[in-house]
């Protein structure tokens, strides 16, 4: 099973307000439904119980893995309440996924980012947004983990234990830019750990019909 974290967030890390997403990306939208309902994998969303409340249903063609402090249980057929991060993978293992993706919200998403957990991402999908104004954010900063460190003379800085390198894999750029708006851009990244042939090959026709999109 592989372990992916898709967000999207502003450029202070922000992911919501109130409860809620203060920003509207269509296309951010559809691609987050057709990467995580990718044809032939058994998919799972890993969220924390306000985020599986505030969505409101149940997102159907996945499995929903909820972490809550309330207790265990299976609320439905396509629903897993379970009281930890190490019991959601565990679940996700059980359930025979194919991928497993970390879905919120911003203690989930920390307690990802923690050492405990960290060499478990296989990968993430970034998308940023213009900044909005926030009360939930993501406090890990995602740039310590994706990009090299360097000094002030821009020479790497050895890391003294090792940790996963995450490189893009977006085909021939960096980025894909999903939508252009009246309050800015909102751009789309894609890092793995993984080699090429070890990422889904579902996901590359996905990206190319996004860049065609934004092209």
């Amino acid at each position: 099973m592989q372990i992916w974290f898709i967000v999207a967030h502003s450029h202070l890390q922000g992911i919501s307000k109130n409860g809620s997403i203060p920003w509207r990306c269509k296309n951010d939208m559809k691609f987050v439904k057709k990467i995580t309902t990718a044809s032939g994998l058994k998919n799972g969303l890993l969220m924390g119980r306000t985020t599986f409340e505030s969505i409101g249903t149940v997102l159907p063609g996945r499995e929903t893995i909820v972490v809550s402090s309330r207790g265990a249980t299976d609320a439905s057929e396509n629903v897993h309440f379970v009281n930890s991060i190490a019991s959601a993978i565990q679940k996700g293992e059980t359930l025979g996924l194919d991928v497993l993706w970390i879905f919120g919200g911003g203690t989930i998403y920390d307690q990802f980012l923690q050492d405990e957990f960290r060499d478990k991402i296989d990968g993430f999908f970034i998308t940023s947004v213009p900044e909005f104004e926030c009360d939930t954010f993501i406090h890990t900063n995602l740039c310590d983990i994706l990009l090299p460190p360097v000094n002030i003379d821009n020479v790497p800085v050895p890391v003294p234990v090792p940790v996963p390198i995450y490189r893009s894999f977006i085909h021939d750029k960096p980025s894909i830019i999903l939508e252009t708006c009246t309050d800015g851009v909102y751009e789309l990244t894609a890092f793995s750990r993984l080699p090429i042939a070890g990422i889904h090959k579902q996901w590359f026709t996905i990206l190319d019909s996004f860049s065609v999109l934004a092209s």
